[in-house]
């Protein structure tokens, strides 16, 4: 009888395993992709006589800047912000 109980109980177990199962088998594809992603070689050569200076020189500047998220307009993030920002 305690046989029996104890094949029950196991094989209860090991239902309540798939869900967990299934969210494992999913998160080792989601990171595959994210490796896959990471693992991809660049096309752009940062050695080349073309590419991205490493150096950045000028200016930027906001002027009365007004924001408010669209998702809660009653709230005003930024009320007339100004700011001269100088690079280099």
């Amino acid at each position: 009888m305690s046989i029996f109980f104890a094949v029950i109980i196991g094989i209860f177990t090991l239902i309540s395993l798939t869900p967990n199962l299934t969210a494992l088998s999913e998160g080792k594809a989601a990171a595959a992709a994210a490796f896959e992603i990471l693992d991809r070689k660049t096309a752009i050569d940062p050695n080349a006589a073309h590419s991205i200076k490493k150096t950045l020189e000028g200016n930027i500047s906001f002027k009365n800047i007004n924001f408010y998220y669209p998702s809660r307009p009653e709230h005003k993030i930024l009320d007339n912000f100004s700011c001269d920002i100088g690079i280099g």
